[in-house]
């Protein structure tokens, strides 16, 4: 899952601003998967 979550990462980076990913995106981290849960 967390190189599923570093692919979405690296899709976003190049569809918005670099100031808009830098505030909204980069700060989130795959945490865990329980399920169909995931925490970020």
């Amino acid at each position: 899952m967390e190189n599923l979550w570093s692919k979405v990462v690296d899709s976003l980076k190049g569809r918005i601003t670099p100031q808009n990913f830098d505030i909204w995106i980069k700060p989130i981290h795959f945490l865990s998967m329980d399920g169909e849960n995931v925490e970020l």
